[in-house]
């Protein structure tokens, strides 16, 4: 891979296992002093609960993780 920048950067990442992908992404994360937050927010709580009572009170309904790959495909070129 070619970064366009002035010198321009020529990285093997095509040569690179997973592992070592991984390991430079999280060196420059660290080198660039960037924090991932994981901690998962407030409000995706709040999603959660309102699509669980939905469930509960049948209004809406699960659908089996086979039947939506065969509805996807059906909307999918």
């Amino acid at each position: 891979m070619i970064i366009a920048s002035e010198p321009t950067i020529d990285l093997p990442l095509e040569s690179l296992s997973l592992r070592q992908r991984l390991d430079l992404f999280h060196h420059l994360r660290e080198e660039l002093g960037f924090e991932l937050n994981c901690e998962p927010q407030d409000w995706h709580f709040d999603i959660l609960k309102e699509r669980e009572e939905r469930i509960k009170s049948g209004k809406d309904t699960l659908m089996g993780l086979d039947d939506f790959i065969a509805e996807m495909r059906k909307t999918m070129p």
